[in-house]
């Protein structure tokens, strides 16, 4: 079976654009990115895959700001980095933040590197440091709304319910791939086509250490066993209703036949997680729709998985190793989209990006560091203070930005799904917001 996978035999259309990545030239759309000399920016989670596949990005541009500061509990990693000589002209603060017991060190920290702007790119409680650093004046990013006790569906409505009063920074939420980038997808179909039936997001991660199998998650290991075992998966069925399933997603797992055989050819089809995200919350507000997300991983470690919950009712983080693509090589991809589903036909949006086709960090971490890049470039051009979703910045630079920096094909698939279909060629999305 993994040999099976790991094949992953490609249709002719896909990846008719084909290029390598690297994370050393992730953003050169045309002129100088990073310009503004007059920002301070502070990096928590510094040492994570998202921010060391974002730091490099400015090896190659200059700096971004007049200073960065680096913090995270233990910057050893980053400094191991091959930054160049910017990298001696940054902060590095080794300790970590925690809400509300620092809060009194975490508004000094602001206050004494006259902080703008906070990228969070931790796996800690969202919502009090963006009260926090709102309150201090200061603007925050992050790639999602993230707790270890709240449902998404909670945490995203508590944005909702407070977001006028947060009005003392540009902050831009759940800028990452998924949520994030795929928001902009949807948004880019929906002004081409019209509003859909239903919108679904998928993703298979099919990321395997090259060598033997082993249980890799290639993000945060807590966080994604939150989503898949401890919370409720589900959907959405319109703005107001999220239909739950119990007692979490891993317990009600879909095969991805229908959602990915248009558009790609496999020799047998994962099963997927319904996942309630806030792509879909956000979208289904917006539009009055249903919208769901299935995520599938290597179908060997879907098994694990399964059989870890039987034997223990939970899983811990040590039950899954990081796969970064550096201490580990992987193989395999990281295939994430969007499909809009209308009365005779689906649309597809998709980024389909092998672990072999990045270099220093992996598919996923450069995925979501497109997101975090598209959101630094686009508050660098002077955001009116406010919350932002991604979809909410169409038409701003952001658009611009993530079809740039991935390669984002379009397939027009005619029947619907359960029904035959034919697919039409795939063709790369180009879009200039200027």
């Amino acid at each position: 079976m993994m040999r099976a996978f790991a094949r992953l035999a490609r249709m002719s259309m896909i990846h008719i654009n084909q290029i390598m990545y690297n994370t050393n030239v992730l953003s050169i759309s045309g002129n100088a990115i990073f310009m503004n000399k007059t920002h301070n920016i502070l990096i928590l989670g510094a040492s994570g895959g998202v921010a060391r596949a974002f730091l490099k990005q400015i090896k190659v541009h200059g700096p971004l700001c007049n200073s960065l500061v680096l913090l995270d509990r233990n910057t050893e990693k980053v400094r191991a980095l091959s930054l160049g000589k910017l990298a001696s002209s940054y902060t590095y603060i080794d300790r970590g933040i925690t809400l509300p017991e620092d809060i009194d060190d975490y508004t000094a920290l602001l206050a004494k590197h006259s902080i703008n702007l906070v990228i969070d790119l931790t796996d800690t409680e969202s919502i009090p440091l963006l009260t926090a650093t709102d309150a201090a004046g200061v603007s925050y990013i992050n790639t999602a709304i993230n707790s270890e006790f709240g449902a998404t569906e909670d945490l995203v409505n508590n944005i909702y319910e407070h977001r006028a009063s947060l009005v003392h920074g540009a902050h831009i939420l759940c800028a990452g791939m998924n949520p994030g980038n795929v928001n902009i997808f949807t948004e880019y179909g929906i002004r081409r086509h019209g509003t859909p039936d239903s919108i679904t997001h998928f993703e298979f991660d099919s990321s395997m250490s090259k060598d033997e199998w082993r249980p890799l998650c290639t993000w945060s290991r807590a966080l994604f066993i939150n989503e898949a075992v401890t919370v409720a998966g589900g959907k959405m069925i319109d703005q107001d209703e999220a239909s739950k399933l119990l007692p979490n997603a891993l317990a009600h797992l879909v095969n991805m036949k229908e959602i990915l055989s248009p558009i790609i050819s496999l020799e047998e089809y994962p099963s997927g997680l319904p996942i309630l995200h806030e792509e879909n919350f956000s979208l289904a507000y917006r539009y009055d729709i249903p919208s769901e997300f299935i995520y599938a991983i290597h179908p060997q470690t879907m098994q694990y998985l399964q059989k870890t919950f039987d034997r223990k009712d939970r899983v811990d983080v040590d039950d899954l190793i990081l796969g970064d693509n550096t201490s580990i090589p992987l193989s395999g991809s990281d295939f994430i989209g969007i499909i809009l589903t209308y009365k005779d036909k689906r649309i597809y949006y998709y980024n389909d990006l092998a672990n072999s086709d990045v270099h220093g960090t992996s598919a996923t971490y450069y995925q979501v560091a497109v997101g975090v890049s598209a959101a630094v470039r686009t508050w660098l051009t002077g955001l009116k203070p406010s919350v932002y979703f991604t979809n909410e910045l169409y038409d701003t630079s952001f658009t611009e930005h993530v079809f740039h920096d991935l390669v984002v094909e379009e397939t027009i698939v005619d029947g619907t799904r359960g029904m035959p279909h034919t697919s039409r060629k795939a063709a790369r999305v180009e879009v200039k917001t200027s």
